[in-house]
């Protein structure tokens, strides 16, 4: 019976080891089989949304190009389009308040807060998840009045300041977000039928160049008394022009849409603008803008090596 015991055991081990590779051999095929199944539905998926993005993508070029190279001459005496160009954009200037706020309040006291109480993944989470909850909020809910609209982008403006405010810190200070208010507000006024000279609103070339001008000139006086002469707002400040520019142009091709709302216009002139104030921040910011050079110089080596190269 020992002799039978001593050849069972070693028996056993053998086959417990033969059914565990069996196992093993059939998981990997099983995992290799759905890793082939899954590119392939992967594959099939990228290519029917090819399809239907690759269209979308050529007609939404074609709309911007057409709209910004549009040069025909507006209707000077149509109040209604001028009242809602007009309200379009003074509500755009106060948007571009709430977000100059957030990043000074993000940079300062609120950055602070953030530090403390929030994870960089959940930070970075909420900025690119806040402003698509926003979006389908306002498709979803086609019963959320105007005013209930911009009560919402002036919070999500707000927010997403503060938080690229906490992350950028100095350098997007150093770009004067402060005067992103103007551009738009002097072109609603420039727009507003008592206040606009009299044919100025017939040559939109005309009547975003003075526009330009102005909101230009004012913006790097005020600018300057914050940053100094600096390169980071002067091309924040160019670069917005810029966008105004599209925007009116686009703005102005959709006046007649019933699928594109003002706030829908509004939303997306935010987000490209903080879009493009964090590029000329990271590009041309001071990272070392609202530090004063005698504390800088009080520090002991080391630590001003690591505040350097940090």
């Amino acid at each position: 019976m020992t002799t039978s015991l001593v050849q069972e055991v070693p028996r056993r081990y053998v086959e417990q080891l033969q059914t565990t590779v069996e196992t093993m051999r059939r998981r990997c095929v099983a995992i290799y089989d759905g890793a082939i199944r899954l590119s392939q539905r992967s594959g099939t998926f990228v290519e029917k949304a090819r399809e239907v993005i690759e269209p979308a993508a050529y007609d939404v070029r074609d709309f911007v190009v057409n709209a910004v190279y549009n040069f025909e001459p507006l209707d000077n005496k149509n109040r209604d389009q001028r009242n809602t160009l007009l309200e379009l954009y003074l509500g755009l200037s106060v948007l571009c308040i709430g977000l100059a706020s957030g990043v000074i309040s993000g940079a300062t006291f609120f950055g602070t807060v953030y530090g403390t109480i929030l994870n960089p993944f959940v930070e970075l989470g909420l900025l690119f998840g806040l402003p698509i909850y926003a979006y389908l909020q306002f498709r979803k809910n086609s019963g959320i009045d105007e005013t209930e609209r911009r009560v919402w982008l002036f919070g999500v403006a707000s927010f997403l300041g503060s938080i690229l405010g906490h992350v950028l810190g100095p350098r997007l200070l150093s770009t004067a977000p402060s005067v992103l208010f103007l551009p738009p507000l002097v072109l609603g006024l420039l727009i507003d039928y008592e206040l606009g000279p009299k044919d100025l609103y017939q040559d939109r070339q005309r009547l975003m160049l003075v526009a330009g001008g102005i909101s230009s000139v004012v913006g790097y006086v005020m600018a300057y008394f914050v940053v100094g002469f600096a390169l980071g707002p002067i091309v924040a400040i160019i670069v917005n022009l810029a966008l105004l520019w599209v925007h009116f142009q686009i703005t102005l091709s959709t006046l007649k849409s019933t699928t594109i709302s003002g706030t829908d216009l509004q939303f997306g002139y935010i987000v490209a603008a903080l879009l493009l104030q964090v590029v000329v921040a990271v590009v041309f910011g001071n990272s070392q803008f609202g530090e004063h050079p005698e504390a800088h110089e009080a520090l002991p080596p080391v630590a001003q090596y690591r505040r350097h190269h940090h």
